[in-house]
Formats: structure tokens, C-alpha cells, sequence
């Protein structure tokens, strides 16, 4: 029988909401249950012949005053995309009716993922544009990686020392060369918007006649797992050779406390970075995954599986 044949697809209640965590990422488990607003939440049921119900997969999008913004979409066994695209439908429809027919949504999918961006497609909304890539890689492929063996000393002029050391006078030397930078650039580099979260241990510094060149600055994002976004170069002093150091004195101190993955972003005006990330990498990552945004225009042009 068709996956679809007994699928039900329809709005629910935030108080039933809970049933579907499971398609939901628990960055947004906050958004499930009773109390919340401004919300809705479009689900989708498997159902049997006796009439029992199985979750499926939901949708959940955010309201605002000109449209709406998917914050989550999510399905169970849908390797081709019907669920998804059903509940893309009843939520585009639902927000419609709401009056709010004007669509946004940041997705996440695998590179070589072309079902997510056609059946998005499929139903009229507009994209990829690309924004990010998101690399997720394990310690020990990226310590096995032979060009990091070359980086085990600072050069001549060079010392690394905990971020923690790093002094006040230091620190706003930084903060005004990184104030110079548009503010999307600013934003995943500046170590002001993560030391509170990092991880005293492995955070880091590479400096020069005392002035911080580089800084590494983790933060933890699940039991076994490394945020490394925070990890860059002061604007003038670009060079593989200062980040690669901290990476690999890094890697090995996160190995010794038995962090397995690390995952960090790259956004596509990081061109170089990106190009690096392509070329250099691949052995050692785990999963290449994009960042884009897809918009659905006012008038909703749903076209069906293709």
C-alpha cells in the first residue's frame, strides 16, 4: 500500500504538539506542548485500518505580522519527501488562512541532497540560497589528517596560550580591528559572543608581540560533540599556518578528554575558508551538510510530487 494512502495531515493543538518530538530537533522542543503561541503546528498521521494513529512527522512555524517562518519540519521514514511535502502544503495553507500567505524557511540539508530543495521547490517556494556550509567531523580523522602533522610548534615570534590569559588590553585590541568587519562577518568570529560558553580547556590563543593573531574557542553542543565556530584569524594576519596550530593542539586535548566530533559553519562570503573546507577536508568529514533559505511568495503554487 502507497506510505500515503492512509496518511492524515492536519492542524493540532500546542497541548498535543508533545506526541511528535521526535521529528522535532531539541533546540526547539521549547516551542511543543501547552503554553505556547504565536505558533502553528501541522502534523502528520499514519492511519492503520482499525484507525489507530502512528506520528509521522510535523511541521512547525513561527507567526509574524507579514508572513511566517518554518522553524522545524520533520518526518518518519520519507525517503521520497511525500510526508514533507504534504505538510508543507497543509501548513502553507493554514498560514494562508491566517493571513499570513508569505513564506520563509532556513533549512539545513546534506550536500548531495536534492530531494529537500526540489519538493520545497515543487511546492512553490523559491531557493536554495545558500548562505553556509556546515562540516561535521570526527576527532580522529581530522587528527589523521597529514598536513596538521606539519603544525605541532608556533614559529619563531609566536606563542599559544589559554584564551583565558588573554588580558583585557588584548582583548580590546581585537575587539576594534574585528569592529571594522560588516556585522554578518562579525558574528560567528567575535570570541566575545562565546568565551561565557566555551570551554576553558581547550579554548585558545596564538599571539604575536602580545597581540592576539588567533583564537580557538569550543563550545560544547551535545555529550560527545564541539561546536568549533568560534575558531579564526585576525583580519590581516589570513593564513592557514595560525589556525591549524590551534587546531591540532586542539584535537589533541579533546581527544584526551574523549570528544569524538566537532561540527563548525563556514558562511559562503568566507571564500577562502570555504574553498579550504572543499579542498582539504573531505577525508575527515563526517557529513557536509547546507545552510539556505527558501522563500514562498504570497500566492501559494503548489504543484504536487514530482
Amino acid at each position: 500500500m502507497d506510505a500515503t494512502a492512509a496518511l492524515w495531515v492536519g492542524s493540532i493543538d500546542a497541548a498535543d504538539s508533545r506526541r511528535y518530538a521526535a521529528f522535532v530537533d531539541p533546540l526547539y522542543h521549547r516551542h511543543l506542548g501547552p503554553g505556547t503561541s504565536g505558533l502553528v503546528h501541522v502534523a502528520a498521521d499514519q492511519v492503520t485500518a482499525a484507525g489507530d494513529r502512528r506520528p509521522r512527522g510535523l511541521a512547525l512555524a513561527m507567526l509574524a505580522s507579514d508572513g511566517f517562518e518554518i522553524v522545524s519540519l520533520g518526518a518518519q521514514d520519507d525517503t521520497d519527501g511525500r510526508v514533507r511535502q504534504a505538510l508543507l502544503q497543509a501548513l502553507a495553507r493554514r498560514c494562508a488562512a491566517a493571513g499570513r500567505p508569505q513564506g520563509l524557511y532556513y533549512a539545513t540539508y546534506d550536500a548531495d541532497d536534492v530531494l529537500t530543495p526540489g519538493l520545497l521547490q515543487g511546492c512553490g517556494w523559491r531557493g536554495p540560497a545558500v548562505e553556509r556550509l556546515v562540516v561535521r567531523a570526527t576527532t580522529a580523522a581530522m587528527l589523521a589528517l597529514p598536513f596538521l602533522g606539519a603544525h605541532g610548534q608556533p614559529r619563531e615570534g609566536y606563542a599559544v596560550v589559554p584564551w583565558t590569559v588573554v588580558d583585557a588590553a588584548q582583548r580590546a585590541d581585537l575587539t576594534a580591528d574585528l569592529a571594522a568587519l560588516p556585522p554578518l562577518q562579525r558574528r560567528n568570529i567575535d570570541p566575545a559572543g562565546y568565551e561565557a560558553r566555551a570551554l576553558p580547556a581547550l579554548s585558545l590563543a596564538l599571539l604575536r608581540g602580545g597581540r592576539v593573531v588567533a583564537w580557538h574557542l569550543p563550545c560544547r553542543i551535545g555529550l560527545d560533540t564541539l561546536s568549533w565556530t568560534c575558531s579564526a584569524v585576525r583580519p590581516g594576519h589570513e593564513g592557514a599556518v595560525a589556525i591549524l596550530l590551534l587546531w591540532r593542539l586542539a584535537l589533541q586535548r579533546q581527544q584526551a578528554l574523549g570528544i569524538r566530533r566537532l561540527a563548525f559553519t563556514c558562511d559562503l562570503f568566507q571564500d577562502r575558508f570555504a574553498r579550504f573546507i572543499c579542498r582539504r577536508l573531505p577525508p575527515a568529514i563526517e557529513r557536509l551538510s547546507l545552510f539556505a533559505r527558501f522563500d514562498l511568495p504570497p500566492v501559494l503554487t503548489c504543484q504536487g510530487n514530482r
